[in-house]
């Protein structure tokens, strides 16, 4: 490795780990503001695959979440998989969120 690009690893390295700490305590604060849990503020800020089981029984897969401002609902966007009998809901399902018995990320990993 060149010694200019070491020097200048060397002067990142700092501001990057600082980042790094930033970012998980914004997710923490996130996390216990709110009241939500990792993959619920994951699923708002990272579009990617995603599952949950509701109280009623339903297993959906989605891409994405939105909270509604109260934290009362969430909106499942990019629906992947639905239980037989529900409609496809191409502009997502708004589901109650203290219906939600359990959520996976990357349920097949990633």
């Amino acid at each position: 490795m060149p010694e200019d690009q070491q020097a200048v690893e060397q002067e990142l390295t700092p501001a990057l780990e600082e980042l790094d700490r930033f970012y998980m305590m914004e997710r923490d604060r996130l996390q216990h503001e709110v009241g939500n849990s990792y993959v619920i503020v994951k699923a708002q800020e990272d579009p990617f695959d995603y599952a949950c089981r509701l109280t009623s029984g339903e297993f959906i897969r989605f891409e994405s979440m939105e909270v509604s401002a109260g934290g009362e609902y969430c909106m499942l966007k990019g629906i992947r998989e639905m239980p037989r009998g529900l409609p496809p809901c191409p502009r997502g399902l708004e589901v109650r969120r203290d219906a939600i018995i359990w959520m996976a990320d990357a349920p097949e990993g990633s």
